[in-house]
């Protein structure tokens, strides 16, 4: 039987370290880019990811951030709300 593979959304302006990271430690990286936390919230629900990964260092995805983690966090198994 094949592993299960954890599949994670991310949504930073800057991906590269971040995406790499996780697709060498098995995770399937889902990347959206920065986008209104309504339109995260629904690729994250059509991905049927585990995790949302969100900067806390650019304006919009901060202040949407705490939304995020609001609404999703009894969806989602984590939202992590800190990336570089």
């Amino acid at each position: 039987m094949a592993p299960v593979t954890t599949r994670v959304l991310v949504a930073t302006a800057r991906p590269y370290d971040v995406t790499l990271a996780l697709c060498e430690a098995g995770y399937e990286v889902i990347y959206v880019g920065e986008q209104p936390a309504q339109a995260l919230l629904a690729a994250a629900e059509q991905e049927d990811v585990a995790a949302i990964l969100l900067p806390t260092d650019t304006g919009e995805l901060a202040d949407s951030g705490f939304r995020i983690i609001e609404v999703a966090g009894s969806t989602y198994a984590d939202v992590v709300a800190q990336l570089p």
